[in-house]
């Protein structure tokens, strides 16, 4: 009986190591593709004798931190630590990936929920590098991957797109989808006012597709695909 090709593959794949290894004298950090086979980038600029991997996907030498192949830049080699879910810190900074959180504080940060790019500390909530600035954090709560909602403002989370407070009417907003939402005036696709939609009978028809009783749209505009 013979053993299915996709079996040998995940055999292979399950078999091989990655992270930071020294291939032909430099420090390097392997990866594995089922398309493509063993990777293999070299880590540039590394300090060579200092180079240490922390795990899998962070690295440090004396000089520099990083985040897979990336340098973390202003990231303290001697006081950084991994927190899991692609976020970091050092005494001083906080970092998603080889990104600064601008304004996270060290000492009272958290990560909400690391698979969809949600963190806060004391004063504010963080939708992957990017500050939401809530306005009233006690009473800010997740609606879903998308959208948030403090007792003051709504916030898009977009994944792929800026995030922030949405400039809509508080009262009437309605959440539709991860990516719509109407209130009294206006509908929207994440933080962006859809132009000239009819709000009464808006209505979401797929993950980036919406329709009114006129028109349909994909995103934040009229559908070029109709």
């Amino acid at each position: 009986m013979r053993t299915p090709h996709f079996l040998i593959t995940l055999l292979l794949l399950t078999g091989c190591q990655a992270g930071y290894k020294v291939e032909n004298g430099d420090w390097s950090l392997v990866r594995y593709n089922e398309g493509v086979g063993r990777m293999v980038t070299k880590i540039d600029g590394a300090d060579q004798n200092s180079f240490q991997p922390i795990d899998k996907q962070y690295a440090k030498d004396n000089h520099r931190v990083y985040w897979e192949t990336l340098v973390i830049n202003g990231a303290d080699p001697n006081t950084f630590v991994v927190l899991g879910s692609l976020y970091s810190k050092d005494k001083a900074k906080v970092f998603w990936r080889e990104r600064e959180i601008t304004g996270a504080d060290p000492a009272t940060f958290q990560i909400v929920d690391g698979a969809n790019l949600w963190s806060r500390d004391k004063k504010d909530y963080y939708f992957a590098a990017e500050p939401l600035r809530v306005m009233d954090v006690p009473s800010f709560k997740i609606i879903n991957g998308g959208w948030a909602k403090d007792s003051k403002a709504y916030y898009a989370t977009p994944q792929f797109a800026p995030g922030g407070k949405v400039d809509c009417d508080y009262s009437s907003m309605r959440i539709l989808s991860e990516q719509y939402a109407v209130d009294k005036k206006r509908a929207y696709y994440g933080l962006t006012p859809i132009p000239g939609v009819d709000v009464k009978t808006f209505r979401v028809t797929g993950t980036i597709t919406a329709r009114d009783a006129f028109k349909k749209y994909r995103g934040e505009r009229e559908d070029w695909l109709k």
